[in-house]
């Protein structure tokens, strides 16, 4: 058997994971998506910080170095010049020379950091005045002084590139504070942002991934509770779900089919059995009216037992067509003004025979209550209530029917004396074919179909209304029907 058609199935794009393996894969992909982005942009600034650090501590270590080696050869280079004015050694001029090449090269390293304030011009320019000043001094070494001079010039331009070399790591180092700072704000705003948007995705995919599973579970209960009417709605966000949905329609139509057939066989069968029994009851009562002629007190005995008999399997048999009936469709209820203690006293003579010959005493509300109702739905609730006490209460015990009427509605109570329902029972009897396990009072066993307290427990909840079997306390078994005011029913 196919799936049937009007399953409905909510599709959720035409790209979708084919199993629930890849839609849980991919929720976690989503989920850690904003957290490769905040991990991506810390490692930017962190690589970015680092990058800075690194040249700052590169540049700032030789440009200070350079700086106060170049100091260091000026104060040589005068040092030199100053004793060959006063010894006159020619070795004094070769050493200034190198000593003025060492300058040349530290400036040409210098040159090399690309250091912003220690433009090439400036260190070209010193470069020179310290070439000129060696070539003076070879070409007129008697003109000393004014190369002392020229090297009091360089002395303060040595100074002023170190001062420049400071103030570039000073600023440098401000540079680098403040990519810190942002690199910080820029990490709290991706963790204040982060969080929420990670929890939003997490529930988000939660309940993507948990809706469908309570939806299933949803359908499985409405099956268990009988409700196979309702189509089953699976919101699939995976192709799995799909199918899950299918077989559960699938489920449901079968059901379906069970239950009409056996609806069809309850019909079929009750029919069937009522015409031979209508004909045995005709001639049962002809036989107890004495239509027939008279009978001897033995067979007057055993025709009242076939018609007693023969009105309590029209009686089962009317519950089954009842039962048939209700379960297919839902009848509208007759509401009309009753008088409820009247109805419970017809109830109560129809059973007359039952009750002669067990000697039971049925205690009858004798106060007028008057109910808005469906008559015939009161009727079999209180003949099947009435029906159970029957079977279950002890031979010459009283059995007991009060009725109770205020603002939240009728109250029926019927009390037996027989050995009780046990607890586990209280609700299982209430089902359809299903019987307790209270033993009946002076029998083995009671023949019935176990569906006259399902009719009742039909009946009242038609009203709005329950039914229910309550704790024992002085009396063995109390049946309670409630059914409220016409105003205070649902639908």
């Amino acid at each position: 058997m196919q799936p049937p058609a009007d399953i409905a199935r909510v599709r959720r794009g035409r790209f979708r994971p084919r199993s629930i393996i890849g839609l849980v894969l991919a929720a976690f992909a989503l989920v850690a998506l904003p957290l490769i982005v905040a991990i991506g942009t810390g490692l930017f600034y962190v690589d970015s910080l680092y990058q800075q650090s690194e040249r700052l501590v590169i540049q700032g270590v030789a440009v200070t170095r350079q700086s106060r080696h170049l100091g260091s050869l000026v104060v040589d280079m005068e040092r030199s010049a100053r004793q060959y004015r006063v010894l006159g050694d020619p070795s004094l001029i070769d050493r200034f020379a190198r000593q003025a090449e060492a300058v040349t090269a530290t400036l040409n390293d210098l040159a090399a950091l690309d250091i912003r304030g220690l433009s090439d011009r400036r260190l070209a320019a010193l470069a020179r005045h310290t070439r000129a000043m060696t070539s003076h001094l070879r070409d007129d070494p008697g003109d000393v002084d004014r190369v002392i001079e020229g090297l009091a010039t360089s002395r303060a331009v040595v100074e002023d590139l170190a001062t420049s070399g400071r103030r570039f790591v000073r600023e440098r180092l401000t540079a680098l504070r403040t990519t810190a700072l942002t690199a910080r704000h820029v990490m709290l705003v991706c963790l204040c942002a982060l969080v929420p948007i990670v929890i939003a995705l997490a529930v988000f995919m939660t309940v993507l991934i948990t809706r469908p599973m309570r939806e299933i579970v949803a359908a499985i209960r409405s099956l268990g509770e009988g409700d196979m009417h309702s189509p089953i709605e699976i919101g699939a966000p995976v192709a799995e779900f799909d199918r899950i949905g299918e077989r559960l329609g699938w489920m449901r139509a079968r059901l379906i089919d069970h239950e009409t057939q056996k609806q069809q066989f309850l019909r079929h069968m009750s029919h069937e059995l009522k015409t031979p029994l209508a004909s045995i009851r005709e001639g049962s009562a002809l036989l107890v009216d004495g239509s027939l002629g008279d009978l001897s007190p033995s067979q007057a005995e055993v025709a009242q037992l076939v018609d007693a008999n023969t009105r309590e399997l029209t009686s089962l048999i009317d519950n089954l067509l009842n039962f048939a009936r209700w379960q297919q469709t839902q009848v509208r209820l007759d509401i009309a003004e009753c008088d409820v203690s009247d109805l419970i006293a017809a109830q109560v003579r129809r059973h007359r025979l039952v009750q002669q010959a067990r000697g039971l005493t049925v205690h009858a509300p004798a106060e007028r209550v008057t109910f808005a109702l469906d008559i015939d739905r009161m009727q079999l609730i209180v003949d099947n209530l009435l029906t159970n006490a029957f079977k279950y209460a002890p031979d010459d015990s009283d059995i007991r029917l009060t009725l109770e009427h205020d603002d939240n509605g009728l109250d029926l109570y019927v009390i037996d004396e027989g050995a009780g329902v046990p607890e586990a029972d209280r609700d299982r009897i209430f089902q359809a074919f299903e019987r307790g396990e209270r033993p009946a009072a002076g029998r083995a066993h009671v023949a019935g179909t176990g569906i006259g307290l399902s009719v009742v427990r039909e009946c009242a909840e038609a009203h709005g209304g329950y039914a229910e079997v309550m704790a024992q306390s002085v009396h063995s078994s109390v049946f309670h029907v409630h059914l409220p005011h016409p105003t205070d029913r649902a639908g």
